[in-house]
This record gives C-alpha cells, structure tokens and sequence, in this order.
C-alpha cells in the first residue's frame, strides 16, 4: 500500500483506545503515537531525561498498565520489536528510553500539500 492517514494524538483520549487489553498491532501504533515528535526534557527524581524525536519514556509498569498486559507479556512484546529491529531499548534504574527505528518514514510528512495551513482548516 502507498501512501498514509493523518491521525491524531488526542485518538489515545477516546474512550475506545483504551477500554480493552491491547492487540500488538495496536500497542506498536500506540509506541508511534507516544513518541515525542521533537526533542524535549523532563525531570524524574530530580534527574533531567532527554527525551529526542522518535524516542519515548516511560516505565514497563506504566505500558503493561495502559496496555492491559502483564509485565511478562510486554517485556516480550518489546524483544520482538527489538529483534524486528523496529525499536531500540535503552533500560536504566529510572525509566525505559524507546527509541523507534526510522520514525520519519512513519511520521515525516514530505508533500508540501500536506504540510500547508488552509483557511478551511483541518
């Protein structure tokens, strides 16, 4: 297939998204849509994460939740991605950094008619 869909971040707000366990299809759009789209900083424990594009922070605990999965489950969900070479994983004490490889062939936007603000809107 060519081409994409523009959808929007706030679509993890529906109601929908999140009222069942998640598929693995849905989890990894989920990783796409939680990935910082620039680069940013943020503060756990008083130690500054830098957070780049394409990179996301969060804890296991916090996606098995959102996910509704075990631990065991998402921990295995992310070596198939890693060894898909769809993400790289750097694990520390304090968060998890995932990093998703090649993120602007999902998320750039290279067609200037795409990229133009309309007075008729979005």
């Amino acid at each position: 297939m060519i081409g994409f869909i523009l959808i929007h971040r706030k679509i993890t707000d529906n109601w929908l998204w999140l009222s069942e366990p998640f598929t693995k299809s849905q989890a990894w759009i989920d990783l796409l849509l939680l990935a910082n789209h620039a680069p940013g900083t943020f503060f756990i424990r008083g130690v500054p994460i830098e957070v780049k594009r394409g990179q996301l922070a969060r804890s296991e605990e916090a996606l098995a939740q959102r996910y509704k999965w075990s631990k065991n489950k998402l921990r295995k969900f992310l070596k198939l991605l890693e060894k898909g070479q769809q993400i790289k994983l750097q694990r520390s004490n304090i968060i998890n950094l995932i990093e998703i490889i090649n993120y602007d062939s999902y998320q750039k936007v290279t067609d200037k008619r795409y990229n133009k603000k309309t007075t008729e809107g979005t």
